[in-house]
């Protein structure tokens, strides 16, 4: 009993408390820092050029369709990561961790100073500060906070979250200090800090005047007229909050009432979501990355999750009123879960772990506060071996962030009927060129949801890779039904309407993905070479060259355009471009190839030996580099080596026409080998 005092007495130091929760944190998601960019972090890091300049940052894409969109603090903090290490994930996932890390500092110490009101329970400085270090480590290593943490992108959540405690700290730090003032305008910082990372920390005045009520004021009327003044300028947050939605326009209109989701539906749906996340915080598996967007149409189907959720109303409302203590950590929870779960729609994502991120918080600190009061001294024991399990479970969780397939599979397994589970899984594999893998999930997808835009045009796409047009092109014209708003799929049509020689029609296809999307540079690209092979060189030129203009760091576009100036006679203009492409990557094999190419065809053997060299170094199998190789050195007169190129390039395609002739002509002279 003596030794358990000792320990209690010991954890109640506030920077053996911090070092244990910093030591925790570390050890619990050491084995995240490589995990790769996935789902949603493509559009918001690799695929957002405003990260790329601190200035520009503060004015993230208008596409509401990506997580930075209207969120320019959020933007920013990923601008200041490119900054730092491109795009490569280690201090993305480092600055998570931090966020992560230094919001459960500030929950320790909120839980801490609360717990030491006066007539707050329990009294006692050693049991509230072990009682806020426990709260603060399970909510740290719960394995449900990696959907928050390890996924990248959604910073947005626990970042926004950080804010959030440091507005509820400020207020509490104000209460007791001598110049109240200070801390008072760090709390409307936090908050105006607050909505411009994520719009759910909207709540932060609220749960400050909730806050207030039950801890300080003691009623609602008292804490505003006291500081009547505070609660202005905290709710001065939500001008600025409208502000920034407007620039997406209620995110492209997947949020709020006008959605394609009822709102009755989708509460429904959010009965069942939080007697999930409840669930979850007590037995976290399984965790799934993606629910897709499930709805409920009718409440008979779910009624008993409506009876508990109108249940935990009806007890926090009155424990609101008999006991406010313990009735502010539910209404906590509730209030933190509204802005995504109760009755506005968020039609993209109708159920998500990362929402529960701060919620949880109010999960642990009611187990902590419980376990203390009926486990005693031995509460510290238990607490502690329920902070290793979840921490062991969380390392375990991150190991499904470490590859995108293995991610989807995963989601696939958990949740069988998400069709977008399905469809990522047959995207990812579509990206590293396993086709055979991508196609069944493309398939499954459209079994779900056969309106699936997005898989009707990504299966027509694949079927074209693979040679079956008769199959992919009925798919992609139906994908422009479905979705003749998207360029994608307009620009997917296109390509295909080129290999089967309905140039025309393709022109058409191109014109109208570059009218949805006017900066669309694979669009112009394409355009561009469908515009040649129809005879228009002049309006050919001008869509290659606005390919480049728009993407000019893209390879392919740049080599398009020097291909086409090539075959007009303008070398020297087509040679800048390849020279442009591989000053910025010296081992680009399709433009050494080009530059090859342009080098053999204007007689400057020599140099164009040296590109095929460089592309075969490379990419070892290039057959037609061998073939051209080859003929380089057949027009100096080398003939041996001529010879043994055009048989590594048959060996590698057997029947190629020009090597099968040159290398028969080749043979017959005196010499050569045979």
């Amino acid at each position: 009993m003596f030794a358990l005092s000792s320990i209690s007495s010991w954890l109640a130091d506030r920077r053996v408390a911090a070092f244990i929760l910093v030591i925790a944190g570390f050890a619990a998601y050491a084995n995240s820092w490589h995990g790769p960019f996935v789902f949603d972090d493509q559009g918001s890091i690799p695929g957002n050029p405003t990260i790329r300049s601190l200035a520009s940052a503060w004015i993230p894409p208008a596409d509401a369709g990506i997580t930075v969109a209207g969120r320019p603090l959020l933007n920013f903090s990923f601008a200041l990561n490119y900054a730092l290490s491109g795009e490569a994930v280690w201090s993305y996932h480092a600055v998570n961790l931090l966020i992560h890390l230094g919001a459960a500092l500030l929950l320790a110490g909120l839980v801490r100073r609360t717990l030491q009101l006066p007539g707050a329970i329990p009294t006692g400085r050693d049991s509230a500060g072990s009682i806020a270090l426990f709260a603060a480590l399970l909510w740290l290593v719960h394995p449900v906070q990696t959907a928050a943490v390890t996924y990248v992108v959604q910073r947005a959540e626990s970042l926004a979250a950080l804010w959030i405690l440091a507005t509820l700290h400020a207020f509490l730090r104000s209460l007791d200090s001598s110049n109240p003032l200070r801390w008072r305008c760090l709390a409307v910082a936090a908050a105006m800090a607050g909505v411009a990372t994520k719009e759910v920390a909207a709540v932060a005045p609220l749960l400050v005047l909730l806050y207030d009520r039950t801890f300080v004021a003691g009623t609602f009327f008292p804490a505003l007229r006291q500081r009547r003044g505070l609660y202005l300028a905290l709710a001065s947050s939500w001008l600025l909050l409208a502000g920034l939605m407007a620039t997406t326009g209620a995110r492209g209109g997947s949020v709020g009432f006008a959605t394609a989701v009822p709102w009755w539906n989708y509460a429904l749906q959010q009965a069942v979501a939080v007697v999930h996340y409840v669930r979850l915080a007590v037995w976290p598996h399984p965790l799934v990355f993606d629910y897709g967007t499930p709805t409920i149409t009718s409440a008979l189907t779910v009624w008993p999750h409506l009876l508990a959720i109108a249940c935990a109303l009806v007890g926090t409302i009155v424990a609101l009123r008999f006991r406010p203590r313990a009735g502010f950590l539910a209404a906590a929870f509730f209030l933190l879960l509204a802005p995504s779960s109760s009755v506005i729609p968020v039609a993209t994502q109708t159920m998500a772990e990362h929402r529960v991120y701060l919620p949880l918080a109010a999960l642990t600190i009611g187990f902590a506060l419980l376990l203390h009061r009926f486990a005693g001294r031995f509460a510290a024991v238990i607490l502690a071996t329920v902070a290793v399990v979840l921490g062991c479970l969380t390392w375990q969780r991150n190991l499904a962030y470490q590859d995108e397939v293995a991610l989807w599979r995963a989601t696939v397994a958990a949740a069988p009927e998400n069709p977008r589970a399905h469809h990522n899984l047959g995207f990812t594999l579509t990206t590293r060129g396993d086709l055979e893998a991508a196609i069944p999930a493309y398939r499954r997808a459209l079994a779900l949801a056969p309106d699936y835009s997005d898989a009707l045009n990504n299966l027509g796409n694949a079927l074209l890779r693979r040679g079956q047009i008769d199959e992919a092109l009925p798919l992609l014209r139906r994908a422009t039904i479905v979705a003749p708003g998207d360029p994608d799929s307009w620009n997917s049509l296109g390509h295909a309407e080129l290999v089967i020689g309905e140039t025309s029609a393709a022109i058409q296809s191109f014109r109208r993905a570059i009218q949805l999307a006017p900066n669309y540079a694979l669009a112009h690209s394409n355009l561009g070479q469908a515009l040649a092979l129809s005879g228009d060189v002049t309006a050919a030129l001008s869509s290659l060259e606005t390919a480049v203009e728009l993407a000019p760091a893209d390879a392919i576009f740049r080599n398009n355009l020097a291909n086409r100036l090539a075959a007009l006679g303008r070398t020297d203009e087509a040679a800048a471009h390849y020279q442009i492409v591989l000053a910025a990557a010296p081992d680009h094999v399709l433009t050494l190839f080009n530059s090859g190419n342009l080098f053999l065809n204007t007689s400057r053997f020599q140099l164009a030996i040296d590109h095929y060299v460089r592309a075969l170094a490379v990419e070892h199998e290039y057959a037609e580099a061998h073939v051209n190789l080859a003929a380089a050195f057949q027009q100096l007169g080398r003939i041996p080596e001529a010879v043994a190129h055009y048989e590594t390039a048959l060996r590698l395609r057997p029947g190629d026409p020009i090597a099968t002739e040159n290398l028969r002509r080749l043979r017959r002279e005196p010499g050569a080998p045979h």
